[in-house]
């Protein structure tokens, strides 16, 4: 009974000041590029999420692999805005997992959201073919929808998905609902639909059937910080997601997929304590 190992990263966001980048990597103008706190933080985390992920017979990366060039934000907390930098420097974080693959096993892409990717959509999938991944039927190596079907189990991966705040399983549900009225254009409904986007970890199942929310590699921003409310959308755990498969016990009628997290917590927030009464750069009252 043999049991196929995947790993599912999403939303890396290189690039971008509150994600990873590879200490000592050049940005595009040739200067060096200090590592702040968090991305320390981050660099801590991903070591190890590496240390523990085992050999891989599958490893998919679900989008938004670049921060992009944050035109909203006119590029203010970027490391560098140059995509091909990014996407050179993603290549030096992700090529360790792709080296976990084992001789005879599978990356597979999709592509993340037009404002991350799209002004980088060739350079991604350019670093999606250097690594190796599965080129479609027309041959680009990165997919908006990927239908992925191993040994009989199906799975359903694309980057997107609603975002509720209080409700969390209610998109995941839905997905799964969607799922069953595109079943006969491909092949059967999915064992397992994979979505990311909302950098949160969430699972529901619905019989035998799952539906599983990645967590990302981004530490809170600005954006979710000033976002409706600051305590509303930033993530509290990081990292990515492992399956176990087991196509035998699909045919046995049991769960074909065993969903394993492999989080770390986002670091504490910043509690300021109180300085009344002290004296602190003349600003307090004078006794």
């Amino acid at each position: 009974m043999r049991t196929y190992v995947a790993a599912i990263l999403a939303d890396i966001h290189v690039g971008s000041m509150f994600a990873l980048w590879p200490r000592g990597f050049p940005d595009s103008r040739g200067g060096s590029y200090f590592l702040n706190a968090g991305q320390q933080y981050l660099e801590g985390i991903w070591a190890e999420g590496l240390k523990v992920c085992p050999p891989l017979d599958l490893l998919l990366f679900n989008g938004d692999v670049i921060d992009g060039e944050q035109y909203h934000q006119r590029k203010r907390y970027l490391v560098d805005p140059n995509i091909e930098c990014q996407t050179d420097a993603a290549e030096v974080l992700l090529k360790p997992w792709v080296d976990k693959l084992k001789p005879t096993g599978a990356l597979y892409w999709t592509k993340g959201t037009k404002y991350h990717e799209n002004g980088g959509s060739a350079w991604v999938s350019t670093l999606a073919r250097r690594l190796g991944a599965v080129p479609d039927k027309l041959g680009d190596f990165t997919r908006f929808w990927l239908n992925l079907d191993i040994d009989g189990v199906k799975m359903d991966m694309a980057h997107r998905q609603s975002f509720f705040m209080r409700y969390r399983s209610t998109p995941l549900e839905r997905e799964l609902d969607f799922d069953i009225t595109q079943g006969e254009l491909k092949e059967g409904v999915a064992d397992l639909v994979i979505r990311s986007h909302v950098h949160k970890f969430h699972v529901v199942a619905d019989e035998l059937r799952q539906a599983v929310s990645t967590p990302g590699w981004q530490l809170q921003t600005e954006f979710a910080v000033q976002s409706v409310s600051p305590n509303r959308i930033g993530p509290r755990r990081l990292g990515f997601v492992l399956l176990y498969i087991t196509p035998h016990k699909k045919e046995r009628g049991l769960l074909p997929i065993r969903i394993e997290p492999v989080t770390f917590p986002h670091p504490r927030l910043e509690v300021e304590h109180a300085s009344i009464g002290k004296t602190s750069g003349g600003n307090a009252a004078n006794p």
